[in-house]
């Protein structure tokens, strides 16, 4: 995930655009993230809805946090982790996630290069890795980046 925080940077530095920003900066169109102050969008392609609350006992028992999040209906999502594309858009939904699980999201339509870091505790170490590319695909088909 380095080189697409690079490529976050790059944007920055060239063009102006925040690395981390308000959903709105990239859905304008959908008024509902205008006063939105729960999750926000990293780069062009990766939405994350924080953990912001303190959980239940029975949640701290069970070591899992309630996290709430609306994902923009104009485009695809997929779930960072599980890779599958969720099904409710442009409404909040609730989750339970585990501690060390936060609520991140890839527009479809990308395309994420993963640097391959299993033994290594460091970049410079790992840094000529190879790379994994995730394809994330939109309505189309179509993935770029």
């Amino acid at each position: 995930m380095i080189h697409y925080l690079y490529t976050a940077f790059y944007d920055a530095a060239r063009y102006g655009s925040p690395v981390m920003r308000p959903v709105w900066f990239d859905f304008a169109d959908e008024p509902q993230f205008y006063e939105s102050e729960s999750q926000f969008m990293f780069g062009s392609s990766m939405l994350v809805a924080p953990k912001l609350t303190t959980p239940t006992e029975p949640l701290d028992k069970m070591k899992m946090q309630e996290v709430t999040f609306t994902l923009p209906e104009s485009a695809k999502w997929y779930n960072y982790y599980s890779k599958k594309v969720e099904q409710v858009t442009g409404q909040a939904v609730t989750r339970y996630l585990p501690d060390l699980e936060q609520a991140v999201f890839i527009k479809g339509g990308s395309v994420m290069p993963m640097l391959e870091h299993d033994e290594c505790m460091a970049l410079m170490s790992c840094f000529h890795n190879k790379l994994r590319l995730e394809v994330y695909l939109d309505e189309n088909q179509e993935a770029s980046g």
